[in-house]
């Protein structure tokens, strides 16, 4: 291998290497402007502080998370269903009023009891195992959803 033969695979390594900074320097400045919301369903109980005392039924909790770096405008949360309808079931509890604004590092959440969600679910007819999504939506019409929860209706 020549001198001229070294310079042209040195030059070919720099420039892969400046593709490769510029795609990951893109990626990362795409992924801080864009929303980045997690949302969360988990089941349990209402408690009365240390008592341990729980005093409800079991209950549905759907927890969105703004894990990004700006804030984002929420003003719908319900329940995606296997047909992709969004229903809402009930009138749920929350510790946040919908419309808000949500910003980094924040959360909101609203709870429902799970008989509720049984029993609305075969109100829209809804019948099996049947899987169910958490979701909160946004001003500009993105939907941010959790991971499906199985619930026998």
């Amino acid at each position: 291998m020549d001198w001229a033969e070294i310079g042209i695979l040195i030059s070919a390594i720099v420039a892969a290497a400046s593709v490769g900074s510029l795609a990951t320097k893109v990626y990362y400045q795409r992924k801080s402007t864009n929303p980045n919301i997690k949302v969360v369903v988990n089941e349990g109980f209402l408690g009365s502080g240390d008592s341990g005392y729980f005093r409800s039924e079991k209950m549905v909790f759907v927890e969105a998370r703004n894990c990004g770096e700006r804030t984002v405008s929420l003003n719908s949360d319900g329940f995606l269903m296997p047909d992709k309808k969004k229903i809402i079931i009930g009138n749920p509890s929350r510790d946040k009023n919908l419309p808000l604004e949500l910003s980094p590092e924040q959360s909101c959440k609203f709870w429902i009891e799970k008989e509720t969600i049984i029993e609305g679910s075969k109100h829209y007819g809804y019948s099996g195992n049947v899987k169910i999504i958490g979701f909160y939506g946004d001003q500009v019409g993105r939907t941010y959803k959790s991971k499906p929860k199985k619930y026998e209706i």
